[in-house]
């Protein structure tokens, strides 16, 4: 297994007067990911540097590879694409597996422009963070859009920061009254897209109930907006014309679960006065 800290492979220290810098080579030296500095830039004006992130997963596996003694692990794919664009390349190899942090690595090639180019595109060919990105677009009702979002947007923002992915609700629906979109976009790795989906479905709390015929309920009440307000749920009313009820459907967050109960307590008993009794 690897180590429990990251450090960089094919940098060595190299005296220079006057500088701190590193230099490539064979040994690696301890130090994160993050942790690339590179060789003092030499007179030639073609010399350059790039750093960039790989994905993490993918390099994980990579790594394993190589230290389950399969070929092309990852010193090997590291040490071919040093030879065949003669570059310098800085990547973490004891990267530590199955770590908790979704963070991407850095890699960092140094040599001259065209080689670097040519050796960023064998890399990403295969290690690239993006090329393993999906985007799910699910229908979630504009009603519950807030709900899901939550107050100052921290459900939304847990999960994406449980699942690594990208969420995002149409801007459409702040300003356009008549028409709303139901659609929302998750972005990231497959994985943390389904697990962002099964999310967003279980973050709305939903919860409907019938009147019974002679209930003739007013939506615009002072006293349904009043408790609507108070206790962060949306109610909407909708006659069945067949049996002359009317449903009602509360919403609200998951995780504003006793105000939703307690709000809808209040509701059922301003709209059926003692039924609602059956109902704490």
């Amino acid at each position: 297994m690897a180590a429990q800290g990251d450090s960089l492979s094919g940098y060595m220290q190299q005296s220079d007067p006057g500088s701190n810098s590193e230099c490539s080579a064979d040994s690696p030296v301890p130090g994160g990911e993050d942790d690339c500095s590179g060789p003092p830039a030499p007179p030639d004006p073609e010399w350059t540097e790039e750093r960039f992130r790989v994905d993490r997963k993918k390099l994980e596996v990579m790594l394993l590879a190589g230290t389950e003694g399969q070929i092309n692990g990852g010193e090997d794919f590291f040490q071919k694409v040093m030879e065949e664009t003669k570059t310098q390349i800085a990547w973490p190899s004891k990267l530590k597996i199955g770590a908790k942090s979704k963070k991407d690595p850095h890699i960092k090639v140094c040599g001259k422009k065209e080689r670097v180019k040519e050796a960023k595109e064998k890399i990403m060919s295969v290690l690239d963070a993006k090329g393993s990105r999906v985007t799910l677009k699910m229908d979630v009702s504009h009603t519950e859009h807030s709900h899901v979002i939550g107050k100052g947007g921290n459900n939304i923002k847990r999960v994406m920061e449980e699942t690594g992915c990208h969420i995002h609700f149409p801007d459409s629906n702040r300003n356009n009254q008549a028409e709303k979109s139901n659609q929302v976009s998750i972005a990231g790795q497959p994985a943390g897209v389904e697990t962002a989906r099964v999310k967003i479905r279980l973050l709305p709390l939903v919860l409907t109930f019938e009147l019974p015929p002679m209930v003739q309920p007013d939506p615009g009440s002072p006293a349904v907006q009043h408790i609507s307000q108070t206790y962060g749920i949306s109610v909407s009313f909708k006659l069945r014309s067949r049996l002359y009820r009317t449903t009602v459907t509360v919403r609200g967050s998951q995780d504003n679960a006793a105000a939703v109960k307690r709000g809808t307590v209040l509701l059922l008993e301003h709209l059926t006065g003692a039924w609602a009794g059956l109902f704490r």
